[in-house]
């Protein structure tokens, strides 16, 4: 179900994929988003990797999601040609996180649903999102990028699911509540910082019985509990 990269051309799947648009079975069209969206660890760290290595802008329009996409996954090896891996990635990427009124894609709403979805170990999930939303040239978190991680990752996936955010000032206030939560389960000041193993435990902990986050009802729940 993940994208894998190979030589041989692929165009039934861009041909797939050029139609989303046009597909009328609301099931079906998600369903092609998702196989998009689902890629090996390997592809996700390459991303994450060229996001912050290269210090992308956490706002891009579809020219620069490209060249993201390309930078992270382009092989040095000129033999093997993933371009129609590449460009399947960024056309699906665009569809389900652009917005149309702006025109614009937020960088880690479609990376941390990459990360959420792919095929590997939740500890290994964790740790791709740790270094995603953690301070630029640390191995820290403050309360700050928590909260920011818990809003963009919800959001994100709100925009694959294709249903309606949560209610605003509720859901801020939920963001705020996990992040006090992790700061709780840390015994961290608000002003302190929180570095991996301590975000590790909190997390695994509080994502316990939803592990996939695969519903809207499931990540909901984690949402909704504050103080679990």
């Amino acid at each position: 179900m993940g994208v894998t990269f190979s030589s041989e051309p692929n165009n039934k799947g861009a041909e797939d994929l050029a139609s989303i648009s046009n597909i009328s079975d609301g099931y079906s069209t998600l369903l092609s988003f998702k196989q998009c969206m689902r890629v090996r660890m390997e592809i996700a760290a390459k991303l994450v990797s060229a996001f912050t290595q290269h210090v992308f802008s956490p706002i891009i329009d579809e020219t620069s999601l490209k060249s993201l996409v390309y930078t992270a996954l382009k092989p040095r090896d000129t033999r093997v040609d993933n371009t129609e891996e590449i460009d399947q990635i960024c056309r699906a990427a665009w569809r389900i996180f652009s917005d149309k009124q702006s025109d614009v894609l937020y960088t880690q709403e479609f990376l941390s649903v990459v990360i959420l979805l792919a095929d590997a170990p939740w500890d290994n999930r964790l740790f791709l999102l740790f270094e995603l939303f953690k301070n630029l040239g640390t191995d820290e978190m403050m309360h700050a990028d928590i909260q920011l991680m818990t809003h963009t990752a919800a959001s994100g996936l709100f925009k694959l699911w294709q249903v309606d955010p949560w209610e605003h000032d509720s859901f801020k206030t939920m963001t705020e509540d996990i992040a006090d939560h992790a700061y709780l389960k840390a015994n961290k000041e608000m002003e302190e910082s929180v570095q991996w193993l301590q975000f590790s435990t909190w997390a695994k902990d509080r994502f316990r019985d939803s592990r996939t986050v695969a519903t809207q009802e499931a990540l909901k729940a984690v949402y909704e509990s504050a103080y679990v």
